[in-house]
């Protein structure tokens, strides 16, 4: 994965009222922790951390931080947007290391157009993210699957994905994630909360500020 330099400078100031008035010149607060370091507050330009996470992976960039001229490796593990303008308000960075396993939540992509359709079934993405845990460099964009020999009725599920090396999707094995349903509908019960945590052993959970998880009907084609 390709990694993006962005510049942040430490700030000393906390709460609203500074962060108003820091927003006022242009940048937006943000807060620096994880594993092995000291909790840092920091300002940045929202429009630089915007360049930034303009890749393919988006919210899932890696970030090489220049923090007034020390270098940490670094995700966004959540990202605060103004409900209105949608402007970057708050971004929270969390360390990570390349060896380390992390947890972060990636597209799922069905590729083509599954058979059943034609005999009037209906493609659901029952997730539209997967919560994976990957070392840094090997989080992948996006997980695509081919759908196109599905037919109605049938569904494909998390251990018939086809997974890059080194990327675990942490969800059961026998978990639904698209489903090529025979009524206009598809009701899936709900995903336990603990059925998407970090493994054990694992050092950070990074969203990348995508709610978690997204399961139900998901998205849909007719």
């Amino acid at each position: 994965m390709e990694t993006r330099t962005l510049k942040v400078e430490v700030r000393d100031t906390r709460g609203k009222g500074p962060a108003r008035q820091l927003r006022m010149t242009g940048k937006i607060p943000g807060i620096f922790y994880g594993p092995g370091v000291e909790t840092t507050t920091l300002a940045l330009s929202p429009k630089e951390l915007a360049q930034a996470l303009s890749t393919e992976f988006g919210q899932n960039t890696l970030l090489d931080l220049d923090i007034d001229g020390r270098h940490e490796l670094a995700m966004v593990k959540d990202l605060q947007m103004h409900p209105l303008t949608q402007a970057m308000v708050h971004v929270d960075l969390y360390k990570v290391s390349k060896d380390r396993e992390i947890q972060v939540w990636v597209p799922l992509r069905p590729e083509g157009r599954p058979k059943g359709m034609a005999e009037g079934g209906r493609l659901t993405l029952v997730f539209r993210k997967l919560p994976v845990m990957a070392a840094p460099e090997n989080i992948p964009a996006e997980i695509s699957v081919d759908v196109t020999e599905l037919e109605k009725g049938m569904h494909i599920r998390t251990d018939g994905l086809p997974l890059p090396a080194g990327v675990r999707v942490l969800l059961a094995p026998d978990r639904r994630v698209i489903v090529v349903s025979e009524e206009k509908r598809v009701i899936e019960e709900e995903v336990a909360a603990d059925e998407a945590v970090p493994v054990e052993g694992a050092e950070g959970a990074v969203e990348g500020a995508v709610p978690a998880p997204e399961e139900g009907t998901g998205s849909s084609a007719s």
